[in-house]
């Protein structure tokens, strides 16, 4: 858990400095609030997709 709260803190601040940027995170089972980062969410840069949606962009 403290490695994860390390990196949730770490990708918020990511999705803060660089808004430019795109960020997927791929998870099959993500908890929940994966899916409202509020800063990905106002500025449209992150979403939460899963394995097999990430396997369909990976072979066209």
């Amino acid at each position: 858990k403290i490695v994860y709260d390390g990196w949730l803190k770490q990708f918020r601040d990511m999705l803060k400095m660089r808004p430019y940027v795109n960020y997927t995170v791929v998870h099959d089972d993500p908890p929940e609030y994966m899916n409202y980062f509020q800063t990905g969410t106002d500025l449209g840069n992150s979403k939460v997709i899963s394995y097999d949606e990430f396997e369909k962009i990976l072979t066209p």
